[in-house]
C-alpha cells in the first residue's frame, strides 16, 4: 500500500504541474517501461529485442523529467514540426540503454534481456568477442545516427 500511495502521490504532483501533451506522453512511457519490464519480450531477432529494450530499458521516462524539472514542455506541435525529433530522443535512448547493456555484461550474462546475449541467442554473432564488436558497432550507429538527426533538428 505504501508504494501505491507514492506513486498516486507522484502522479497527481506531475500532473497539477505539467500540462496534459506532457503527462499524456509520460505516463504512455512509464507504462511501456513497465508492461516490457513486467512481461518480457521473447525476441527472435536483434532487432525485435532493441525495439523492446528501448521500452523495459526506461531512458524515456527520465528524459521526460528534464521537461518537468524546467518546466518546459514539447508540444505537439514541435514533434509534428520537426520530424526529426522523436528520432532525436530515440537515438539518445537507444545510446544509454545499449551501452548499458555493454557495460553490464558480465552482470547480466546469465540474462536474455542484454543486447550482447540478443546477438548471440538470434545466432547473429557466433562468440562473445564477435557480439561485443556488433553491440559496439551498434551502439556507434546510434550515435552517428543521433547527430545526423540533430543537425537535421536544428535545421526544422
Amino acid at each position: 500500500r505504501p508504494l501505491l500511495d507514492a506513486i498516486c502521490y507522484c502522479s497527481q504532483h506531475i500532473r497539477s504541474n505539467s500540462n496534459n501533451t506532457f503527462f499524456k506522453r509520460y505516463t504512455h512511457w512509464l507504462y511501456q517501461h513497465l508492461q516490457h519490464s513486467l512481461h518480457p519480450v521473447d525476441y527472435q531477432s536483434v532487432a525485435a529485442y532493441i525495439e523492446s529494450r528501448i521500452c523495459f530499458g526506461g531512458m524515456y521516462p527520465p528524459m521526460g523529467m528534464i521537461e518537468y524539472a524546467n518546466n518546459s514542455y514539447v508540444s505537439s506541435h514541435l514533434f509534428e514540426s520537426c520530424p526529426a525529433l522523436y528520432p532525436v530522443m530515440r537515438d539518445c535512448a537507444l545510446i544509454g540503454v545499449l551501452s548499458n547493456d555493454l557495460i553490464s555484461y558480465h552482470k547480466e550474462k546469465h540474462s536474455q534481456q542484454n543486447l550482447l546475449n540478443a546477438y548471440v541467442k538470434t545466432g547473429t554473432a557466433p562468440t562473445l568477442e564477435a557480439a561485443i564488436q556488433k553491440g559496439l558497432d551498434c551502439v556507434n550507429a546510434h550515435y552517428y545516427s543521433f547527430v545526423r538527426n540533430l543537425a537535421l533538428l536544428k535545421r526544422q
